[in-house]
């Protein structure tokens, strides 16, 4: 399994901008360290799944960057599914998927673990 770095965060970050507007910063580089160290604790988020809802999630809800959380999210997500070979279709739709799955998250309408029900349908379904 291959693990998104801290660094390869800001850079999907800063890409988010590169096509959309927004303020670019980061508030909590601290908690942005701790979620991609601890999605590779196999006791914790023993599946992909739960790894790529463990980024999404904290990423979403957390309030790492000044701005684009969401959009920031759901790139993160594609990237952790490519760089873990998934299909290229797969990437490709997730942004599109995720959308309000992450607007209905931050606006506390579902839930971590449906969120994980939703990935998991989504993965299945592709």
């Amino acid at each position: 399994m291959h693990y998104l770095t801290f660094d390869e965060v800001l850079k999907v970050h800063s890409s988010v901008f590169e096509v959309s507007n927004g303020l670019d910063g980061i508030h909590n580089k601290n908690l942005l360290k701790s979620c991609v160290e601890w999605v590779k604790d196999d006791v914790y988020y023993p599946t992909f799944e739960q790894k790529l809802v463990h980024l999404v999630f904290s990423v979403a809800t957390g309030h790492i960057f000044a701005d684009g959380n969401k959009r920031t999210a759901i790139a993160v997500g594609a990237y952790f599914l490519f760089i873990n070979n998934y299909p290229q279709n797969v990437c490709n739709n997730f942004p599109r998927y995720m959308e309000n799955v992450v607007l209905r998250l931050v606006n506390n309408e579902i839930t971590k673990d449906e969120l994980l029900e939703m990935i998991h349908g989504y993965l299945t379904s592709e």
